[in-house]
Order: C-alpha cells, then sequence, then structure tokens
C-alpha cells in the first residue's frame, strides 16, 4: 500500500490520532488493530510504527493531548480570580464543561474499557516513574490539589488527608458529566445546580470544625 497524500509529519500524526480514536470508539480497543488503523489512515502499517510502536502510545498520546487541553481551559478559567472559593468553582465548572465539549475523548479515557492495553500513566493519579515529569494527567489532577491546598491555606477547609479529598472532588465532576453524558434521560438537574451544591457541600463540610478527615468506608 502507498500512501494516498504525501502529508507532513505532525498532520500525519494528528491524522493518525484522530483515526484511532474514532476507531477505538467504534470497535473497541482490544478488537481495533494497527494494521486496520493502517488502512484507515491510508499507509502502510511499517509507516504507522514510525509514529506510534502500538495501540498503547496511541491511547497514551490521545489521553495526553486531552488532559493538555484541559489545562488549559482549567488556567483560562482561574485566570485573574484570587479568591480561592471562586477559584475552586470556576475550575469545577471550567472541568464539567470541557468533559461535556469533548464527549468523545472523555468516554474513551475515562469510561472505556481498555484491558491489559492501558498505559500505566495514561490516569490522573499516575505519575510515571520515581524521578519523571508528571504526565498531563497527574497535571491535572495537581490542579485540583492546588485549589484545595489554597482553600486549606485560607482557613477555609481542613482536612488530614488531602490525596483522598481530592480524589472525592474529581469522582464527583466526574459524575456529573458521566450522568449528563450517559444518563441524560433520568431527569439529570441543571448541571451549573448540581455542580454548585456538590461543590459547597466540600467547602463546608470541610470548614473547620466539620470533617477533617474523610469519613472511613462502611
Amino acid at each position: 500500500m502507498r500512501d494516498r497524500k504525501r502529508l507532513p509529519a505532525a498532520e500525519r500524526r494528528a491524522q493518525i490520532l484522530e483515526v484511532a480514536r474514532k476507531l477505538f470508539l467504534a470497535e473497541g480497543i482490544e478488537r481495533t488493530s494497527m494494521r486496520g488503523i493502517a488502512a484507515k489512515v491510508g499507509v502502510t502499517p511499517t509507516a504507522l510504527y514510525d509514529y506510534f510502536e502500538d495501540k498503547a502510545a496511541l491511547l497514551q498520546a490521545i489521553a495526553d493531548g486531552f488532559f493538555e487541553t484541559m489545562i488549559t481551559r482549567l488556567n483560562e478559567a482561574a485566570e485573574g480570580v484570587d479568591e480561592p472559593v471562586e477559584r475552586f468553582r470556576r475550575m469545577g465548572a471550567a472541568y464539567v464543561a470541557f468533559g461535556l465539549d469533548h464527549p468523545e475523548e472523555y468516554r474513551l479515557i475515562f469510561l472505556t474499557p481498555t484491558g491489559e492495553l492501558r498505559p500505566a500513566n495514561m490516569g490522573i493519579r499516575q505519575k510515571g516513574p520515581s524521578g519523571a515529569p508528571l504526565t498531563p494527567g497527574a497535571m491535572a489532577f495537581a490542579h485540583l490539589e492546588g485549589e484545595l491546598s489554597a482553600l486549606s491555606d485560607a482557613g477555609i477547609i481542613e482536612t488530614d488527608d488531602m490525596g483522598a479529598l481530592a480524589e472525592t472532588v474529581w469522582a464527583t465532576v466526574h459524575g456529573i458529566v458521566a450522568l449528563r453524558l450517559f444518563h441524560d434521560d433520568i431527569g439529570f438537574g441543571p448541571v451549573e445546580q448540581v455542580l454548585a451544591t456538590s461543590l459547597m457541600m466540600v467547602v463546608r463540610g470541610f470548614a473547620p470544625g466539620g470533617f477533617s478527615t474523610p469519613p472511613a468506608p462502611m
């Protein structure tokens, strides 16, 4: 097979990622083959391997691009806002809006089984090998931890386990996105109202004198 059209390397890479994303969603990650991706792109399998060594590398690149764009959106939402509760609210709203604006990528990264192909550092809590730079996913999560730390430094909340609280907040905003994307037919309330209520539950529930440590599992 010959390339249908010779493209600059950056354009070809972007094309491969777009085709892979669509095939992963349509056929499932485990059923999608590198050969099938190459055929859809219009290049030889050998040419495809010049860009990505396997499906795990493709998944990682898709996730990195998703998180890098998310970080930009979060930074834009918080720009010029110094009051920590308002920053927290705006970044929560930016996360939910970003997920709803990118439903296919969100579904692929957070809601699609990947079996053994899931890269070890694709998710938000994995930071890669010791001493390695933070992955884009870990950087996105660090934004949340930073906003919660700012609330703590300002005396607005207190917690003995910032990691557990950050994971709880992420689970909340993730749940809002997932419900809106895939179960909107159940009559889910207005996103803005549900989000505002959820974030204020965190601020007020972990105010000094409230919870300092997330309750133990039941």
